[in-house]
């Protein structure tokens, strides 16, 4: 067997083939129905096509000892008999063609035997099976059902009356439905490929012909009832319960059926047990298997919304650390721009100097100052005084320098109340040139939040 596991339809076809063909060795099989893509025709198709190649020796059947069955049937001075029964492998290694050039179709076959049947004698008929003889052996096999092979010759005068009398006959299609028989029938030939068959020429036979080679079929018309599961899951024989040569009425035919199909019914109600045993097995182990799959599914997408949660938490968190960092950052930079500029700052002049400008300050507490400024300072002399008021200048011992990379930014701005007027802070406007200022003046100092909230 190959490495890999088989699956059950594969398992089915390698059965198959080996029953058809003979090769009873599995690694060459599967190695050729690989090579088709497991497409069973064509492997068949294609051992005979080399064995055209060379002469073809007829292997001998191998058949199981069982009881003798012999039943005789006259009708219209006619009598069929129903020959031993045994346990044939039904493979078409047998044909004594020596030469085999090509198939045709196998279904185009069976389709215009039912449209040739249904124009002859109506549409009223047994169940024929619509597709190849290895169509119909698979299914069989896999629909736990018996095979009935029926074999036709136009030359043969019998072939019209079975027709018409037997194959037409509601009882036995009723007998037929109701026990779950595949029908598969067919002509043995086309003229010109018995012919070829006949003078052994290189001419293409049909599959029909092939069938009734390996069925040893020496009168028509013939049936064959078989089955296909009786044997281990592991073997793949076809068992041959019974064989019918020539004519037989609809009621004899019914009652043989009865005789096989009671002999073997509870084996096969065992068989079908099972296996629709396996298939709820199945069935719910692939819920299950679903189900755990779902189930997997859920737990991984909850996993990934956790994963995404815990991703957007501390995304968030890292959002809120950079800004506390950069607001410690701003205040150190500001605490120490306040130190900075509160040691840059001019002295407050004395009262009779000249150059004094007298400010009253109304600070945003509520708080009033009075200071005086050197006339010549900056109007953001003013703003950086009321900035670094609460800096302790005398306990500054060393030169300081201004933080690098930043900018001061007044959080506040000053206003002259009567008309109202923003002093902006300006490094080179001078005090003296604000007559808001200048020589006096009376300022109140708004925080910008407060005056953007207004």
């Amino acid at each position: 067997m190959n490495s890999r596991n088989l699956t059950e339809n594969e398992l089915n076809i390698l059965h198959s083939f080996e029953s058809i063909t003979q090769i009873n060795d599995s690694k060459i099989s599967i190695d050729i129905l690989e090579n088709y893509e497991w497409d069973l025709e064509r492997a068949i198709s294609s051992i005979y096509e080399n064995q055209a190649q060379r002469d073809i020796e007829t292997s001998e059947s191998h058949a199981f000892n069982s009881e003798n069955i012999n039943f005789t049937h006259n009708s219209s001075q006619r009598s069929s008999e129903i020959l031993t029964t045994n346990t044939n492998r039904l493979h078409p290694s047998n044909l004594t063609t020596e030469q085999i050039q090509k198939f045709i179709n196998p279904r185009n076959t069976s389709e215009k035997f039912i449209r040739e049947f249904e124009k002859k004698y109506g549409t009223i008929h047994i169940p024929f099976f619509e597709g190849g003889y290895t169509e119909a052996l698979i299914s069989a096999k896999n629909n736990l059902m018996f095979l009935m092979i029926i074999l036709q010759s136009d030359l043969h005068d019998e072939t019209s009356t079975f027709n018409k009398i037997t194959l037409t006959n509601e009882k036995l299609i009723q007998f037929i439905v109701n026990n779950n028989i595949l029908v598969w029938a067919g002509s043995v030939h086309e003229p010109e490929a018995f012919q070829g068959i006949q003078k052994n020429e290189m001419t293409p036979i049909y599959l029909t012909s092939e069938v009734s080679n390996s069925l040893n079929c020496t009168r028509f018309p013939f049936i064959s009832i078989s089955i296909s599961h009786l044997h281990n899951s592991n073997t793949s024989n076809i068992s041959s319960l019974a064989r019918i040569e020539g004519f037989i009425l609809p009621g004899d035919m019914i009652a043989t059926l009865e005789t096989y199909i009671a002999q073997h019914f509870s084996r096969i109600q065992q068989l079908r047990i099972a296996k629709e045993k396996q298939l709820i097995a199945r069935q719910i182990r692939t819920q299950q298997d679903n189900a755990y799959e779902a189930s997997l599914a859920i737990d991984r997408e909850r996993m990934l919304q956790r994963k995404e949660e815990e991703r957007h938490k501390a995304e968030i968190e890292k959002k809120k650390q950079k800004k506390l960092n950069n607001a410690k950052i701003l205040e150190a930079n500001r605490t120490q721009w306040k130190i900075w500029r509160a040691s840059k700052l001019f002295p407050e002049p004395a009262s009779g100097s000249p150059h004094v400008a007298k400010i009253s300050l109304r600070l945003q507490n509520g708080e009033r100052i009075v200071r005086k400024f050197d006339k010549n300072a900056s109007i953001e002399e003013i703003y950086a005084f009321i900035e670094c008021r609460d800096i302790n200048t005398d306990k500054l011992h060393k030169p300081l320098e201004p933080p690098s990379n930043y900018i001061h930014k007044f959080n506040f701005q000053l206003v002259s109340p009567m008309p109202r007027q923003i002093i902006k802070q300006d490094t080179k406007h001078k005090i003296l040139e604000e007559k808001t200022l200048f020589p006096t003046g009376n300022i109140i100092v708004e925080d910008l939040d407060e005056e953007k909230s207004d």
